[in-house]
């Protein structure tokens, strides 16, 4: 059976049903003549892993045939895109995918197994009365629900904690920075300390637990008031460990979980005014927290996008500054700053002549103590045509090539 629920806590699961996860909305039967439309749906909802895996390879087999044809053909394509990030950035995809459906594959495989005395005396599934349970058509599929129960309900979180162990691992003995595995399991870990990175895991198990509770137990009371237990060892736990990074996920948290906590507990009660006001008071205390950390959460996430805008702009101010300094220091440093300066007299009849100029290229010595310079050896250009008598200024006599200070300028007559 099911708790006393009142008039109004019943059409309002009804409406959050419509924006849940709910497999029933499939309707199946409308497009199949199985006479056995419960089982048609039970084996559909077991196989979504398997059948999710069929768009990723259409994806996968599309991109790697067009990259193929492009290739030789000059076709654009995502050059970044290449075939070992595409397969990593499925199995991400397929691990968020599995993780999100987790508790409708739980409670689906467990269903097989949650029966009901009837009036007759007998026991029918409470998903489907018309089905029988504990007659040979029951056990026909017993082992099969068993392995897929256990499977998903048990397996699933096992393969996510082996899942973040084990990379985790490997990444610190390979020396990456704990900073790029984060991001690349960002939707696993983004939100948790770093001491608590395998938290999801736990959020999987209290999922499990109350279906668990669903399944196991017979009587409406007994189920509600196990899933109350598990309910308040997780908001314990969330209230001890605070495992969220953001205070505000921590507190969201915790109210959603006291919250549905008391919605389950007043439904204890039986149609009485304790019971209709215990579910009024928990259920707005519910919206109320959904709704206010969600805004916070918008509101914290604009301001911190906002910040790191500006710090990426004031970053990008800082990097074009400096690189206009280096620039003037290459350009000062490379400069000649010994170079002659030619003051050449042309003579009447302008004949035209190759002139030959020296030049000294002043550096900056090794010794940065000293304000001095070394003058290498002179480099001869060839000015072009000039007149026969050329004067050119030296910052340094050419015959010196020790350190020292620019000296006087002098000039040399060709």
């Amino acid at each position: 059976g099911e708790l006393a629920w009142p008039e109004f806590a019943r059409e309002f699961y009804n409406v959050l049903s419509i924006v849940s996860l709910k497999f029933d909305l499939s309707s199946p039967e409308c497009a199949t003549l199985v006479s056995d439309v419960w089982m048609l749906k039970f084996w559909l909802t077991i196989a979504l892993p398997v059948l999710f895996v069929v768009p990723f390879a259409i994806v996968f087999a599309g991109y790697v045939g067009y990259i193929r044809l492009a290739l030789p053909r000059g076709l654009p394509f995502m050059a970044w895109l290449t075939t070992p990030r595409l397969v990593e950035s499925i199995r991400r995809s397929y691990i968020q995918l599995v993780s999100f459906i987790y508790l409708p594959l739980t409670a689906m495989a467990l269903s097989y197994f949650q029966c009901e005395r009837a009036r007759d005396g007998s026991y029918v599934l409470v998903a489907s009365p018309s089905r029988r349970c504990y007659d040979s058509r029951w056990w026909q599929y017993f082992a099969a629900a068993l392995i897929f129960g256990l499977f998903y309900g048990c397996g699933i979180p096992a393969a996510l904690w082996s899942l973040l162990t084990l990379t985790r691992k490997r990444a610190v003995a390979a020396g990456t920075p704990l900073e790029l595995w984060e991001l690349k399991y960002s939707f696993l870990v983004s939100r948790m300390h770093r001491a608590y990175y395998r938290f999801d895991v736990s959020i999987l198990l209290r999922k499990a637990s109350v279906v668990l509770a669903m399944t196991v137990f017979q009587s409406a009371q007994t189920k509600a008031y196990v899933a109350v237990l598990f309910l308040v060892v997780s908001l314990l736990q969330v209230i001890r460990f605070m495992p969220y990074r953001m205070l505000h996920h921590n507190v969201t948290e915790a109210a959603c979980l006291a919250s549905c906590t008391g919605i389950l507990w007043a439904g204890t009660f039986g149609k009485s005014d304790i019971q209709r006001n215990g579910i009024i008071i928990a259920l707005a205390a519910n919206v109320a927290a959904i709704f206010v950390g969600n805004v916070v959460d918008m509101v914290w996430l604009y301001r911190t996008r906002a910040a790191a805008a500006a710090e990426f702009a004031v970053h990008e101010e800082k990097t074009r500054s400096i690189a206009a300094i280096d620039r003037e220091r290459t350009v000062d440093d490379a400069s000649v700053f010994g170079s002659s300066v030619a003051l050449m007299s042309i003579d009447d009849d302008r004949q035209r002549s190759a002139s030959v100029i020296e030049t000294y290229v002043v550096l900056p010595a090794q010794d940065h103590s000293t304000e001095s310079f070394v003058v290498p050896q002179p480099q001869q250009h060839v000015l072009g045509s000039f007149g026969q008598q050329h004067t050119i200024m030296y910052a340094t006599p050419p015959s010196s090539d020790a350190p020292g200070t620019a000296s006087e300028l002098f000039t040399a007559q060709y």
